[in-house]
């Protein structure tokens, strides 16, 4: 993952009074999320703000702040809602490098969309990582594309693991072995 070095220097408090943002991107082309969330303000789904496409369908797009905020991802701006969550990532030597999600069961517009994907449970939840700071309109990290598994909710919050479950399963390359192990994977 690579790191912009204004972050870097947020990181390490070298002058820098920015803040940083964490902020996710959470799609299944089954999502169709309600208005409950901001009914004055926005009608979802809205095709301009949180357009289709193949890799991630139906998107919602979240931001730890107190406030909306405009970023641009993908070379498009996206509006990105201030909703509560907490992302606790992996413990320090551990074999699996999961990150834990937990979403503010605030309004039914999450667990809705939950619902909607577990019909299609095919495909699963796509979660994307981002980190965003006050002054610049683009992600100072690399995206990082996980996985939901593991979504369990109750009346507080929603909790779910991120993963890159598949992360090992490559095909060995055909040049190397031929067709003689089609079937083998790293």
């Amino acid at each position: 993952m690579a790191i912009s070095q204004k972050l870097k220097e947020i990181y390490g408090n070298y002058y820098d009074t920015s803040n940083y943002y964490e902020a996710i991107e959470v799609s299944h082309p089954n999502f169709n999320f309600g208005t409950d969330l901001y009914p004055d303000e926005i009608v979802y789904p809205n095709t301009v703000l949180y357009p289709g496409t193949v890799e991630f369908g139906t998107s919602k797009w979240l931001i730890q702040s107190n406030e909306n905020m405009y970023f641009t991802v993908d070379g498009t701006q996206q509006l990105f809602l201030a909703y509560p969550f907490a992302l606790v990532p992996p413990e320090v030597g551990s074999d699996q490098q999961d990150l834990q999600i937990v979403f503010d069961n605030v309004s039914r517009d999450i667990i809705d969309g939950i619902e909607l994907a577990s019909e299609n449970s095919e495909i699963p939840i796509k979660l994307r990582y981002f980190i965003f700071v006050d002054d610049e309109v683009d992600s100072q990290i690399t995206p990082i594309t996980l996985n939901l598994t593991n979504i369990s909710a109750n009346l507080q919050s929603i909790s779910a693991t991120a993963t890159r479950a598949d992360l090992f399963k490559y095909k060995y390359p055909t040049k190397i072995f031929g067709t003689a192990f089609e079937g083998l994977y790293l």
